[in-house]
Parts: C-alpha cells; sequence; structure tokens
C-alpha cells in the first residue's frame, strides 16, 4: 500500500531542519558475489557517520517512505544494468541518492559508490568510483578520502560520527515493550535534526555478534574502544532508563461528592557520550522529564492510548536531552582538533 503524500511529506519534514541545503539518501548497499549481508550492513553504518558534503541527510524511514511511495522495496531497482541511470523524478522530496555496491573478485573486496541526481536520473561519472581493498576494515581509514573524491567529504562543522547505542533499560516493573525502540528512534532522529551524525547500530547487531562484542549493558571500556574500532566511530551514545511510569492520584472533593485524578509520566536516566578510541566517558548527562497527561489538550487526547501517551512523554523530554549531548560531542571535537 502506498504512503499518502500527506504522511509523506510529514515524514520527510521531521527528518531535517528548513534550509536551502540539497536532499541526500543513503541506500542500503547491495551485497554481491558472496559478500555477507554483514559486511553490506556494517558499510551502511559506516556512510550514514561520515557522508556529508553539506547536504540535508535523510533518514532512513524517510528514505524507505520515498522508496515505497515510488513502488520500489529498496534502491536496487533505481539504476539501470549499466549503472548509468535511472527514471528521473521518481523520488520525490530526495534530490540525490548514494548507492554503493560490494562484490568479491579474488581475495578483493570491491567497493563501488555512484551518486544519483534523481530530477534527472543521471549518475554524475565525477561523482562515481571504485575501490579495491582487501576487507572493509582496511576501507574505513579510506572512506573519508573517498567520499571527498565525490562530493560528500566532511565540512568543517559537522561534528563527529557517533553511535547511538540501544537504550539500557533499568526500571523497576513492568517495561514497555515499546519503550527502548522509540526511545532510540526518536532520540536518533532528535540528534540528526542537531547535526550530530550518527551510525545505525541495528543494522551492526550481526557484526558486533561476530566480533564477540556484548550487549552495552555488559560492555566494559575495552569493548567500548574495540566497537569503534570496528566500525570507525568517534563516539558512543549510550542512553539508560532509570525510571519510566505513570503515577495517578485521586483526591476526593467532600463538599462536591466528587472525584478528580491526576497522572504524572516520570521519565528519567542518564546519556553517557564515550569516547570509542579509549573507551572513556566523555560526558554523562542526566536526564528527567515530568508530564502531566491532562496538560495535553483534550481534543488531541481523546483516543490516547497508554502507549500514547508514552510517547508524548518520550517527545517531552527530548529537546533539553539532546541540547546537551550535542554540545558535549562538539566540545571534545574542538579539543581534539586543537591538539
Amino acid at each position: 500500500m502506498k504512503i499518502s503524500n500527506l504522511v509523506l511529506m510529514a515524514l520527510l519534514a521531521c527528518c531535517w531542519p528548513l534550509g536551502s541545503a540539497e536532499t541526500l539518501g543513503i541506500a542500503q548497499p547491495v551485497a554481491r558475489g558472496g559478500v555477507p549481508e554483514s559486511d553490506a550492513e556494517a558499510l551502511w553504518a559506516m556512510l550514514e557517520s561520515k557522508v556529508d558534503g553539506g547536504y540535508r541527510l535523510v533518514t532512513r524511514d524517510a528514505l524507505q517512505a520515498v522508496l515505497t511511495e515510488a513502488g520500489l522495496a529498496n534502491a536496487s531497482g533505481l539504476v539501470d544494468p549499466d549503472g548509468t541511470r535511472t527514471e528521473p523524478g521518481k523520488l520525490k522530496g530526495v534530490r540525490y541518492l548514494l548507492i554503493t555496491t560490494l562484490s568479491r573478485l579474488g581475495n578483493c573486496l570491491n567497493v563501488s559508490f555512484a551518486v544519483i541526481d534523481s530530477s534527472t536520473g543521471v549518475v554524475d561519472p565525477e561523482r562515481r568510483t571504485t575501490e579495491q581493498v582487501p576487507d572493509l576494515t582496511s576501507l574505513a581509514p579510506r572512506l573519508d578520502g573517498i567520499l571527498t573524491k565525490i562530493g560528500l567529504g566532511r565540512t568543517e562543522a559537522a561534528s563527529g560520527g557517533a553511535v547511538l547505542l540501544a537504550p539500557v533499560i533499568r526500571i523497576r516493573g513492568a517495561v514497555p515493550g515499546y519503550l527502548a525502540q522509540e526511545f532510540r528512534s526518536r532520540l536518533q532522529s532528535s540528534l540528526l535534526e542537531r547535526g550530530v551524525r550518527q551510525y545505525n547500530l541495528e543494522t551492526l547487531s550481526r557484526v558486533l555478534h561476530d566480533n564477540g562484542i556484548p550487549d552495552p549493558a555488559a560492555a566494559t571500556p575495552s569493548d567500548f574502544a574495540r566497537l569503534g574500532g570496528v566500525i570507525g566511530a568517534n563516539y558512543l551514545i549510550r542512553p539508560e532508563v532509570t525510571r519510566f511510569e505513570f503515577v495517578t492520584t485521586t483526591r476526593y472533593n467532600e463538599l462536591s461528592g466528587t472525584e478528580t485524578s491526576r497522572s504524572i509520566g516520570y521519565f528519567q536516566g542518564e546519556v553517557r557520550v564515550i569516547d570509542s578510541h579509549t573507551g572513556e566517558v566523555i560526558a554523562a548527562l542526566p536526564f528527567k522529564e515530568m508530564m502531566n497527561r491532562n496538560k495535553i489538550p483534550a481534543s488531541v487526547r481523546k483516543d490516547y492510548t497508554e502507549r500514547d501517551y508514552g510517547e508524548a512523554l518520550i517527545d517531552a523530554a527530548l529537546p533539553a536531552l539532546v541540547e546537551k549531548i550535542a554540545p558535549a560531542i562538539k566540545t571534545a571535537e574542538t579539543t581534539k582538533s586543537a591538539k
């Protein structure tokens, strides 16, 4: 089923701030010729952190919505077999698209990069290249130079790449099934809007497993440093939730003989920013948000479920939290540059 244009516009609007910069999506790399999917997933995450070029980057969810609207399951159907052209104007809301393929040639890993202008359907020959490396580990230190060559290098103002780890949940009682995923997804989008470039850890689960890196809840500083080395990230963002609940109190008015109730939501925890080269915690950022359900307009909450209230509580906490995380990473980047 296709997504309506109105919904699609809303998805795109929430993924980047308004401005004059062109939009660019990073398509999921295509693995061919016996290359494992885990390699494609790892490269996708590396690209998401390092691609810049002054473009407004489209998040994965928004890009998938665009592809769905175009009747495509993924971006591999956009390019002709010769890899030089796609149908003009097929991607609404995404001006440029980075297409990447991986294939094996003997003992070498071939990695091809191409930037498509979706308004013309043409792959600019000046913005395509193929690199041969033994493996992805060898590609990582060369990636900045490769991206610069095709016009997607990092600008001076861009912050360092980060991994947003899956939230560690340490709350008493039942844990809402949506909490970890919604907190991570919404925090990721908010950080992207603030200019913090990130890898997507969901696609790295097999890579982490293959490298013997444990769950973030049990990881040590050396594990964090090894994670950064595997994927080439500068920073790890580790959220931890220690409280997430709604507490309802009821009061009885003896004069009127009526009861009134009030439900307050509590969402608190801490976000740690970790230098992935050393495993050292460079910032520990506590957060705490309280939300009165009754402050949400009745017309808005008339059909709310418990999950809707929970997601509203998460959203309420994000602006202040992001304004702590982004400057912490920026300060660390400035300090490194000065050395």
